[in-house]
């Protein structure tokens, strides 16, 4: 079965969208990977809609930000930024891309890397442990960073010991 899958740059309208996709997918994609109380907060449709309304109120940084609809319906957000100095491998950053679960396997997913960064060097950062994220983005070109470059997050949330990886390509 084929699925209708659309992109397009995210507007100023789609504000509260994006917000819902990424509270629902911090709890399908986050529970039993980071601590309960990381998920509980970033899942909160209130934080995200806090989080993300400056995001969107500058033209600029939403320049960006990617909305993927499957079937018609919102199921999914990518976001890119340019990037330079010391900390940046490459020269764009793949700041996070999201698909509900509901997308899964349905080629949202690549649809939104392709629009987002389609064939460039870049780079992210993940959760350590998300394994199906880490195949996802090795099917895109993604490896692990050598020497792996890695950050902790442990300090911030029920004091659990979590990181970050950085992939490149």
């Amino acid at each position: 079965m084929t699925r209708d899958i659309s992109i397009r740059p995210a507007t100023p309208a789609d504000f509260e969208t994006v917000a819902s996709i990424l509270a629902r997918t911090w709890r399908e994609t986050y529970s039993g990977i980071v601590p309960d109380a990381l998920v509980a907060e970033r899942s909160n449709l209130a934080w995200q809609l806090d989080t993300w309304r400056e995001h969107f109120a500058d033209a600029a940084s939403l320049a960006g930000t990617w909305l993927g609809s499957l079937d018609g319906e919102p199921a999914g957000v990518a976001l890119v930024r340019e990037t330079s100095g010391e900390d940046a491998p490459r020269p764009l950053e793949l700041k996070l891309c999201y698909t509900l679960a509901v997308a899964y396997g349905s080629g949202l997913g690549h649809a939104l890397i392709d629009a987002a960064i389609a064939d460039r060097p870049a780079w992210l950062w993940m959760f350590d442990g998300n394994d199906r994220a880490e195949a996802f983005y090795r099917k895109h070109g993604f490896q692990r960073e050598e020497p792996w470059f890695t950050r902790s997050w442990g300090h911030l949330y029920d004091g659990g010991d979590y990181r970050d990886i950085r992939l490149v390509r």
